[in-house]
C-alpha cells in the first residue's frame, strides 16, 4: 500500500509487485545456505574477495576472543602505525549495529567511548569488545566520491545493487538504490533512519528519493537536507555494475544477492554482501515494481531447476 499511495497512476501494475514476505519465501526456496558464512560474515568476506582479486574494504585488524591479528599487514604494520580514521564493527553485525567511529586527532590519539587512545590503545580497546561481543574488525574510514559527498556528508554511503544469476550462470544486475544517511549519522542504513534514491540500472542516473520516516516518494528528488539529487549520474556506473556481476561469479551458490558498493574518488568497491536485501524501498523509489525486472523470470528458472 505503501508503494501505490506514491504511485496512484501505477496501481495497474499490483500484480507485478514484490513484497518482503514473498522475496523472503523465493530467497529461502532458491538460494543455497551452502557458503553462507563466506557472505554474510565480514571478515570472511573480506578473505574471498581478497583471495579472487575483488575490490574491497581493507581489514587493518582482526579481532577475537580478546587476541588481534593483522590480515592486511601491507597496510598497517604494527599497532603503531594506524594513520586514518577507522571504523570498529562487529564481523556478523547487521543493520548497521554496533559500528563506531574513531576519530584520529593530529596528535595521533583516537576518539573513543572511552576517550583519546593511542594505536596500541585503540587496539586493546577493541580486543576487549570481542570478549563478550564476539569478533570485530577494524577498517579504514572511506570518503564518498566528491560528486555524491555532499549528499550525505558524516557517512560512507553506499549504493545497494540487486543481481540475480540463472541456472546456466548468467548474471543480471536488475535494481539498485543509493543509501543516505541522516544528519550527523554515521552509517547509511534504512534502519538506523535513513533513506536514499532509485538508480537506473541502465544509466546510473539517480531518480526519486524515499525516506523511512514515513516511506513516502519524493519524486522530486529532494533530500531531508534540501539537496536535490534527481539526474545526478552515479561516478564509475558501468564499473559498479561490472564489479558486482564479477563478484557474482564468486558466489555463485545464491541466485540473488543484494551489493552495497562504495564509491570513491579512486573508483568503486565492494562494502558487503546481503543475501536477504529489503525490497520495498528499492520498488517505491524507482516506481518500477520487481515483476517488470528479470526477477520473477530468474526466480522461476532457479525454482524450476530445484524441481520447484
Amino acid at each position: 500500500m505503501k508503494y501505490y499511495d506514491d504511485l496512484v497512476n501505477n496501481r495497474a501494475y499490483a500484480r507485478f509487485v514484490a513484497t518482503n514476505q514473498e522475496k523472503a519465501y523465493l530467497v529461502n526456496a532458491i538460494n543455497s545456505n551452502v557458503g553462507r558464512k563466506k557472505l554474510l560474515d565480514k571478515f570472511e568476506f573480506f578473505l574471498v574477495c581478497k583471495h579472487n582479486g575483488i575490490p574491497s574494504i581493507p581489514i587493518f585488524v582482526h579481532a577475537i576472543n580478546g587476541e588481534a591479528y593483522w590480515p592486511s599487514s601491507d597496510l598497517c604494520g604494527s599497532s603503531d602505525s594506524l594513520a586514518y580514521d577507522v571504523v570498529c564493527k562487529p564481523c556478523e553485525g547487521q543493520k548497521g549495529e554496533g559500528i563506531i567511529l574513531c576519530s584520529r586527532k593530529e596528535d595521533g590519539r583516537f576518539e573513543t567511548e572511552e576517550g583519546l587512545l593511542t594505536s596500541r590503545q585503540l587496539i586493546e580497546y577493541v580486543k576487549r569488545k570481542t570478549i563478550d561481543k564476539g569478533r570485530h574488525i577494524v577498517q579504514p574510514r572511506l570518503i564518498n566520491h566528491e560528486a555524491i559527498r555532499s549528499f550525505s556528508p558524516t557517512c560512507l554511503c553506499t549504493i545497494r545493487v540487486l543481481t540475480g544469476m540463472d541456472s546456466t550462470g548468467k548474471t543480471v544486475p536488475f535494481q539498485a538504490f543509493l543509501r543516505l544517511g541522516l544528519k550527523d549519522s554515521i552509517v547509511d542504513n534504512v534502519n538506523a533512519g535513513g533513506g536514499g534514491a532509485s538508480v537506473d540500472v541502465e544509466s546510473g542516473v539517480l531518480g526519486g528519493v524515499v525516506s523511512t520516516r514515513n516511506q513516502r516518494l519524493r519524486s522530486s528528488g529532494e533530500l531531508w537536507n534540501g539537496q536535490v539529487v534527481k539526474g545526478t549520474v552515479v561516478p564509475f556506473w558501468r564499473e559498479v555494475l561490472d564489479l558486482c556481476v564479477d563478484a557474482h561469479s564468486v558466489f555463485s551458490e545464491y541466485a540473488f544477492i543484494g551489493w552495497d558498493v562504495a564509491i570513491l574518488d579512486e573508483g568503486p568497491v565492494l562494502v558487503e554482501a546481503n543475501d536477504h536485501p529489503a525490497v520495498d524501498l528499492l520498488q517505491s523509489a524507482s516506481g518500477k515494481p520487481f515483476g517488470l525486472t528479470s526477477y520473477y523470470e530468474i526466480a522461476n528458472d532457479r525454482l524450476s531447476m530445484n524441481g520447484g
